[in-house]
């Protein structure tokens, strides 16, 4: 679990104050926590609305639902920067996985593709949900692009990295073999039969 905490540090540094709140939240997003609200999304039906609490995203399962969503200022818009912000989030993250090109790494990246990946039917979900609101059915167009396209280009990566590993592993083999503890001798067999 190392290397998941490596991999939530900040990585935006910006000095005004939306992006340092922005920033905050997202330097305390875990990669679990990336995981548990990807997988929210993704069982997202038509006609679900979604809620932040805290720093997870959960479908509003509420009885008086307009009641509590204004009484707690909880609109579709804040809901919808913060699927940004945890996308974005997920997204530095796959990249950090691919530089480091690991066994572990490639292990996550290939977990995270997959949420990632399934989020994607939620999203069309929520669009219809807001099938009245253009924006918002715009702005969810633009982070299934996002994701689209980043599974592509983590795709070919991940190919790439996976070709690394195998030839590294196969530079190790060879190495243990050619290094064998008996050098030019044959190993020792007793004299006893079989």
């Amino acid at each position: 679990m190392e290397l998941e905490q490596q991999l939530t540090k900040p990585i935006i540094n910006d000095s005004s104050q939306e992006n340092k709140t922005n920033d905050t939240l997202n330097s305390d997003l875990t990669l679990e926590d990336i995981y548990i609200n990807l997988r929210v999304i993704s069982k997202l039906e038509i006609g679900n609305k979604l809620i932040k609490n805290d720093k997870y995203i959960n479908i509003d399962t509420s009885y008086l639902q307009f009641f509590y969503r204004w009484y707690n200022s909880v609109n579709r818009s804040n809901t919808i920067e913060y699927i940004t912000l945890v996308l974005n989030k997920s997204f530095d993250i796959s990249e950090q996985l691919l530089e480091l090109k690991t066994e572990e790494s490639t292990q996550l990246l290939f977990r995270l593709n997959n949420d990632l990946r399934n989020t994607i039917n939620g999203l069309i979900n929520l669009k219809q949900t807001y099938s009245h609101d253009k924006l918002i059915q715009s702005e969810i167009d633009v982070m299934i692009d996002n994701i689209r396209t980043k599974l592509d280009l983590s795709s070919k990566n991940f190919n790439f990295a996976n070709s690394i590993i195998k030839q590294n592993q196969e530079k190790k083999t060879t190495v243990s073999l050619n290094n064998n503890s008996y050098g030019d001798k044959k190993p020792y067999h007793s004299n006893s039969k079989f």
